[in-house]
């Protein structure tokens, strides 16, 4: 289902591309392509899917394994009935435990024999999921026979041990111990056979990769140039940065003949390529996870990969240095013949590789970016330092010779200088002057010669393939990984705790606080949405004349298949778009859509949305809340609290409210309490509609059941919900009021009501030509699986329908003359003055930065023993009276170097932490929380005591 976006981008958070569920799919088919594997393995496939798209994959999945004879085990969230009665055989687990692994049409039967019966309307994975919850003790409502025996329900140790007992317990434990009557024809020792045991060929299995090690090196390069191609705005920073670099640099030492403005300048160009490869190297922490999931599947080996990318970085290599030395060279004059300038780019061109390879390995094992850059720094300290131009290579301590000798920037620097002055541009006699003079000669006290530049290229070449194997090593045999977040079950536990504690010690947030909202009608016309191809100049149109209302005290439900344009149309109507080409009308009770006023009586909540770790969810609310409630109708800070500690009681979030939000690599919250908190932090601006992107995705059908439900919860106080939701269960479906129904490309296939037990839904499509619903089937699965299944394009059949009809004069008639007492209007951008905000801003990042501790301490540890390092170079000089003019040079270019090191440690350290930042920044200035100054200053707010504590350290 995914061949009409075969030419789309995939995309990411920054790059536009295919769909959520568009891109699930495009995971499963990289995964199936290796048609011969015997055993498929499949976790959760099915997020961010529609119940149909899921049902014809599994489907594809059930009959391939049919016709090869495939094993196939597959765990899937809130299956619909008709998705498993496709599988043979299902295993119920409970904290861990086995509470049924059987035949999938026993399973009712045997959860009935021990009490438990589904509930009418309630789907079988929905009752399946529900047994070791606490839900399910709400189901055991057993027989009279079985009631006489066991009144009170199971828990989850004691269904396990009921299992165990049964028949088909014991047949698992009689298939362990029966010996096989298959087996691979490489099996030997204690593996169990009988007599006629037959042996299946393996000896294509035993082979670890499909292709060769070059053929996976030659389809990893295709794969990382591409990519390299694709990055255009990578490409052009790059030339303009280099260019701009080369003038700026050439310019200062235009044509300048002084022998130590040339050694500057020799070494501000390998400092420039060092900066460079510093900014590269962390990309590869965030590209880790593709890497590890490819290979894991054996795509390909390890060292193919290292091999493949470090040759894909040769174009942009020699770019930048042909860009960069070029007008280096030229403009400061250096050696005009062809054979000097030639070496020149050769050393820039090979150390270029050098430093990008050796900082490639940092990335192959650091736990985050912040650690890449940090090590970068203290690395590229060390080389600059004993490079031999900071203090010159005759005068560096004997304790530190070994690092001149190791150091590769100090070799590639000895074969820049001489380069330079062993040329014709130079007389022998002075060349060897200027190289006594500087310090660059061997233990003899001899200049160096010419010889010792092709020791430099051996030397570096040598380091290159070292930084190679390293880097294969480590990503063939260690797998980096953060914190697992912690399980559901344990997280389930502790929230029952916490809120057993909460109802006992009892809430002091019991006082509820009343601000009023004016309700809001949305309605939207011919509303179309254009944008440009991935790889085309041509124009793609996403939406097609959608139309529709969200009414007060509703909630409406936006369905469709995977593309069909669901949470695009949400955005655009939300106006979160910022690319594109947007066309229509949007109506707020009846008057023009203004972003100042929508923003301010709105809330939308991202289907991943972004929350910051260190803050407790209390902190996280409240902050919202203070930001975004009007000061003109909360005068008070206590007013405020009172407000969202009722938002937290509301979405059950008390028990939870003094717990970090945490992140899945430091663990923290589970991912429905996060879904809630992101509710919780719209919910306390008291919007008047609530947008919510596909909130039950990844969600078990308990965790969506109560999602939805405080929904529901949400629009019984008058509020506008909007959502977008996929494979919801029967009794999530029928908790909304509304459905706007999207086919593939963006048209509308139905709005209107769902009517009780979603009837008004049903008997629409039935009159319609859609094949009748079946007793006990899903209307949400039963509507999307006869879009396609009927021969009447149903898009067509809806725009000659009366409920169309319906709708447009209901259109017509709402932004026709509406009272004016209805009109939403704000005087400002803000819901607070621009003191408060930045006030609410400085508290909340130096709390932030409190409680970042890798963060700040490693950059103050970093710059103790950047100290003691620069201390320690002159330790056994602290007293001279007199001093050469190469000792008086290195003193100067130490305290130059002091002032760089921290700058550069700054700048470094700080870039990942600011992404973080940012990320979060982007959503709330979206919500009209804050604006680009207040985030500036706050910044600048939080870093100067860390700065100034880092320099007086120093």
């Amino acid at each position: 289902g995914i061949d009409h976006v075969r030419d789309t981008f995939v995309g990411d958070d920054e790059i536009r591309g295919v769909s959520g569920g568009q891109r699930r799919r495009v995971t499963i088919g990289e995964m199936l392509v290796n048609s011969s594997c015997p055993v498929i393995c499949g976790d959760e496939i099915s997020n961010g899917l529609d119940a149909t798209s899921t049902f014809d994959i599994m489907n594809i999945l059930y009959h391939t394994g049919r016709i090869r004879k495939k094993l196939q085990v597959i765990s899937l969230l809130q299956p619909s009935p008709e998705t498993i009665a496709l599988f043979d055989e299902v295993i119920v687990l409970g904290e861990g435990k086995l509470l049924y692994a059987g035949p999938i049409e026993q399973v009712e039967n045997y959860f009935a024999s021990l009490g438990y019966v589904s509930p009418i309307h309630m789907d079988v994975g929905d009752f399946l999921q529900n047994i070791a919850t606490p839900d399910g003790a709400k189901m055991f409502e057993p027989p009279a026979d079985i009631a006489s025996v066991r009144k009170n329900p199971y828990s989850v140790a004691e269904l396990a041990d009921e299992f165990k007992k049964s028949t088909f317990g014991e047949v698992i434990q009689s298939d362990i111990k029966e010996a096989h009557r298959q087996v691979w024809g490489s099996s030997h020792g204690d593996v169990r056979k009988f007599d006629d045991t037959t042996y299946l060929d393996d000896r294509r299995f035993r082979n670890k990769y499909e292709n060769s090690f070059v053929r996976s090196m030659w389809l990893n390069l295709k794969r990382q140039l591409t990519l390299w191609r694709r990055d255009k705005r990578v490409l052009i920073a790059n030339a303009v940065k280099n260019i701009i670099m080369g003038i700026s640099v050439g310019g200062v030492f235009f044509q300048t003949d002084d022998v130590v403005s040339i050694l500057g300048v020799l070494f501000q160009g390998m400092l420039f390529v060092m900066l460079g490869g510093m900014t590269t190297a962390p990309a590869f922490v965030g590209e880790r996870l593709i890497y590890y999931k490819q290979t894991d599947a054996n795509f390909y080996g390890a060292f193919s990969f290292v091999i493949a990318k470090a040759v894909s970085k040769l174009p942009q290599t020699a770019m930048d240095c042909i860009n960069f030395g070029t007008i280096l060279y030229y403009m400061v004059g250096l050696a005009p013949e062809p054979s000097y300038f030639f070496t020149f780019m050769g050393i820039v061109f090979v150390f270029n590789i050098l430093m990008s390879e050796l900082l490639f390995v940092f990335s192959t094992f650091a736990l985050t970016k912040a650690l890449v850059q940090v090590a970068s720094a203290c690395l590229v300290f060390f080389f600059m330092l004993f490079c031999g131009f900071i203090i010159a290579p005759n005068t560096i301590p004997d304790y530190y010779q070994w690092i001149y000798w190791y150091n590769p920037l100090a070799w590639a620097y000895r074969a820049l200088v001489v380069n330079e002055f062993t040329s014709s541009k130079y007389s022998k006699e002075e060349g060897q002057r200027i190289l006594e003079f500087t310090g660059f000669v061997d233990s003899k006290g001899e200049p160096f010669t010419r010889d010792w530049i092709k020791w430099g290229f051996v030397f570096m070449i040598g380091h290159i393939l070292l930084s190679l194997l390293v880097s294969g090593l480590i990503l063939q045999f260690v797998r980096v990984r953060g914190e697992s977040p912690p399980s559901f079950e344990a997280v389930e536990h502790a929230d029952q705790e916490l809120r057993a504690q909460s109802e006992n010690g009892g809430d002091s947030s019991n006082v509820n606080v009343d601000i009023s909202f004016k309700p809001i009608t949305l309605s939207f016309v011919n509303v179309c949405y254009d944008v440009k191809s991935s790889t085309g100049d041509e124009s793609l149109r996403l939406l097609h004349g959608v139309n529709g209302y969200f009414k007060a005290g509703r909630m409406t439900a936006l369905m469709g298949e995977s593309g069909a344009g669901k949470t695009t149309l949400m955005d655009v109507i939300a106006l979160r778009k910022t690319s594109g080409t947007i066309s229509g009308e949007v109506y707020v009770n009846g008057f023009p859509q203004d972003l100042k006023t929508f923003r301010r009586c709105s809330g939308y909540v991202e289907q991943f949305d972004i929350q910051t770790p260190q803050l407790t969810v209390r902190e996280t609310v409240l902050f919202s809340g203070r930001l975004r409630l009007d000061s003109n109708k909360v005068k008070s800070d206590e007013q405020k609290q009172q407000f969202c500690d009722a938002v937290l009681k509301t979405l059950e979030l008390i028990p939870l409210a003094d717990c970090l939000v945490g992140s899945d690599e430091e663990g923290g919250l589970s991912f429905e309490q996060k879904k809630r908190l992101s509710i919780a932090v719209e919910l306390a601006a008291s919007p008047s509609i609530l947008f919510l992107d596909e909130p039950t995705t990844g969600l078990d059908s308990r965790s969506a059941s109560l999602v939805v439900k405080l929904l529901r919860k949400i629009a019984d106080q008058g509020r506008t919900i909007c959502a977008t939701i996929h494979q919801p269960s029967s009794a999530v479906f029928h908790m909304f009021d509304d459905l706007l129904l999207l086919k593939k490309g963006g048209y509308s296939v139905y709005f209107g009501e769902l009517g009780y037990q979603s009837k008004t839904l049903v008997q629409y499509f039935e009159c319609h030509g859609a094949q009748k619903i079946e007793a006990g089937d899903n209307p949400a699965n039963w509507m999307l699986r006869e879009l396609p299944r009927s021969e009447k394009d149903f898009a067509e059949v809806y725009l000659g329908s009366p409920e169309y009809s319906k709708l447009k004069r209901q259109l017509l008639a709402a932004k026709t003359n509406p009272p004016k007492e209805l009109e939403i209007w704000y005087s400002s951008d803000f819901a607070v003055p621009t003191s408060e905000r930045q006030r609410l801003m400085n508290k909340r990042l130096q709390t932030v930065y409190w409680r970042s501790p890798a963060y700040n301490l490693s950059r103050l540890l970093v710059c103790i023993i950047i100290a003691f390092i620069l201390g320690s170079v002159f330790i056994t000089e602290r007293q001279l009276t007199s001093m050469t003019e190469g000792e008086m040079r290195a003193y100067f270019s130490v305290t130059f170097l002091s002032f760089i090191i921290i700058g550069i440690l700054c700048i470094t350290s700080v870039l990942p932490v600011m992404l973080a930042i940012r990320d979060v920044f982007y959503k709330q200035r979206a919500a009209g929380m804050l604006d680009n100054t207040s985030l500036g200053w706050a910044l600048g707010t939080a870093e100067k005591w860390f700065i100034v504590l880092s320099s007086t350290l120093f």
